[in-house]
């Protein structure tokens, strides 16, 4: 599967326990906490480490943008 980028190129995921409207969204499956691992493939440097925002899941966003 691919992300669906941002209109700026980037990408966001949003990681909760359950499914939400955003095309990039993870589920957990309800389980409270893991790991998560990024790859990338075909870059010609290694890309920015990824920003996390912690938000209360009625705040997380429903699109790209």
């Amino acid at each position: 599967h691919s992300a669906v980028p941002n209109s700026d190129g980037t990408v966001t995921i949003v990681v909760s326990r359950g499914v939400t409207a955003h095309p990039n969204s993870v589920t957990t499956l309800d389980y409270p906490r893991g790991n998560l691992a990024f790859r990338w493939f075909l870059v010609d440097a290694v890309p920015q480490r990824p920003v996390v925002e912690l938000l209360p899941a009625s705040e997380a966003p429903t699109q790209v943008s």
